[in-house]
């Protein structure tokens, strides 16, 4: 497998599967990470017809997250794990807020990851609407930890 798969498979065990947008906090449907604007705006630049994300193929998939978000991110250029650990980030969060924290950690997975978690702690103090989400991104640090091996203790 390729790095990109590697961090692909990584990823993928994070997001989930179909989300069909009726929650109004979060009114974008969603399959296997890929919003409907996402894949709406793949399929316009392939000359495809729109339709439901929730039929989104598996090369389409691949595509998407290798062109549009490890490529962008810069991930080929960065040593294992932290192309990984970026990828992650950078698709779960802005990428001005992942390249700021990819600037920020000195090439350090470690540090990488004790940044990624502080901006998380800080979003859910910044805002009652995202502190619902605080469990779930601090699972995906965790697991990022062990990807790492950079344990923290309890």
């Amino acid at each position: 497998m390729t790095r990109f798969q590697v961090a692909l498979t990584l990823v993928l065990e994070n997001e989930g599967g179909w989300y069909d947008g009726s929650d109004p906090r979060d009114p974008n449907p969603t399959m296997r990470g890929v919003t409907q604007k996402t894949y709406d705006h793949y399929r316009d630049g392939i000359k495809l017809p729109r339709r439901s994300v929730k039929e989104i193929a598996s090369f389409e998939l691949h595509a998407i997250y290798h062109d549009l978000y490890w490529k962008p991110a810069g991930c080929e250029a960065l040593p294992t794990p932290l192309d990984y650990l970026h990828f992650d980030f950078f698709v779960n969060t802005s990428p001005h807020v992942a390249l700021g924290v990819l600037a920020a950690c000195n090439n350090d997975p470690c540090e990488y990851l004790n940044l990624r978690e502080r901006f998380y702690v800080d979003l859910g103090e910044e805002s009652v609407k995202l502190r619902r989400n605080f469990d779930g991104w601090e699972k995906r640090v965790q697991k990022m930890r062990k990807v790492a091996g950079c344990y923290v203790p309890k």
